[in-house]
């Protein structure tokens, strides 16, 4: 049986002028008591997540941010929090469908909350304004670089259960190194981060799609597998988005990546890193990237109808192929023709636009 679970990070606004938040006017009681107000009637499986540290209670909606800890407590606690944003986890659904419509009911109930203390969420997977971040290690020792890195960005995990056997064989074998080689084609499509210091973030004079993903790539993984009581994987490079077909996109080329044992690109993170940073450069400007999507694309075709999964949906990735046009060349159109001022993109990007349905999932 299939499961499917999606976490996103949003970046909170002003309403009133768009001016993006950070941890410098955001406190975590505030947020936390904005969300332990938001009404969770009808939202099936919530005990399927797990209680955030330094939160009151399961929820679909967390505080994301950056723990303070008291480095001379033994054990090490968390005693203090500073907030960058709210994320939504959907908890675990067994259809594609259910899990994106989760996604869309959850956003239309935090926005519609926060408005009434003239926040918005927006989906934008850097800050455009602030670009990094330190803070005590604490008891971090691997992640801290990784841990004020995400303190700018946003983005979204895609968790993909599978059945029994399908997980153990793909857990038991090469599939860090598989996912080291498709990962940057996977998100070429999908760049959205393309600002940085409030305009354009340029390298070598070229205007980059993703300062995120140039950003994370050296410290943070792509995948994670993780056992106990949700056996699972968990995709972690994609780019967040305002559109709910991204997010079914996400989710099907993901399971491509998964499920196809006749894809056969492997790689080292050294290169993996390389790649990433490539990608968030060049996006689909680059005909390496285009080849290996539409490697992705005509493994997707071949292997998830197998599986019970329609795959029209596919068709919105294959445009932005054809076009070589990512969120992020959109967003750099926008801004260059309204005035270079960011406002109105991140206004844009509080909507979230509603699945077509064209291409119903039977599972």
């Amino acid at each position: 049986m299939f499961g499917f679970g999606i976490e996103t990070e949003y970046l909170l606004v002003h309403k009133k002028d768009n001016t993006p938040l950070s941890y410098k006017e955001l406190t975590f009681d505030a947020l936390h008591d904005i969300i332990d107000t938001i009404p969770l009637d009808g939202i099936p499986n919530i005990e399927s997540l797990d209680l955030e540290d330094f939160h009151r209670s399961v929820s679909p909606y967390v505080i994301e941010g950056y723990a303070m800890w008291e480095e001379a407590a033994s054990p090490s606690k968390i005693v203090g929090f500073l907030p960058k944003g709210i994320e939504i986890r959907t908890p675990a659904a067994a259809n594609l469908d259910e899990s994106l419509n989760l996604l869309e009911n959850l956003f239309i109930r935090l926005q519609s909350k926060l408005a009434e203390h003239d926040l918005m969420a927006v989906s934008i997977s850097h800050h455009p304004k602030d670009h990094s971040f330190k803070g005590p290690r604490g008891n971090r020792i691997d992640t801290w670089m990784s841990a004020q890195n995400a303190m700018t960005s946003f983005g979204p995990d895609i968790n993909i259960s599978l059945p029994e056997d399908h997980f153990k064989r793909i857990a038991s074998s090469d599939y860090e190194e598989k996912f080291n080689y498709y990962a940057a084609p996977m998100i070429s499509w999908a760049l959205s981060s393309p600002f940085k210091n409030n305009t354009l973030w340029k390298i070598r004079d070229q205007i980059g799609r993703s300062y995120r993903t140039f950003k994370r790539s050296i410290d943070a993984p792509a995948i994670k597998k993780h056992l106990g009581r949700n056996p699972r994987f968990e995709f972690k490079a994609y780019e967040m988005s305002n559109d709910l077909q991204d997010f079914k996109n996400y989710i099907l080329l993901f399971m491509t990546v998964l499920l196809d044992d006749t894809l056969l690109g492997r790689a080292t993170r050294a290169e993996r890193i390389y790649e990433l940073g490539e990608v968030a450069v060049k996006g689909l400007s680059d005909e390496w990237f285009r080849s290996k999507l539409s490697e992705l694309l005509e493994s997707a075709e071949n292997t998830l109808p197998k599986y019970g999964f329609c795959t029209n949906s596919l068709k919105a990735v294959s445009t932005r192929l054809s076009t070589r046009k990512t969120p992020a060349d959109e967003m750099v159109e926008s801004y260059l023709n309204r005035g270079q001022s960011i406002d109105s993109i991140l206004k844009n990007y509080s909507i979230l636009k509603p699945l077509n349905n064209s291409g119903k999932d039977n599972k």
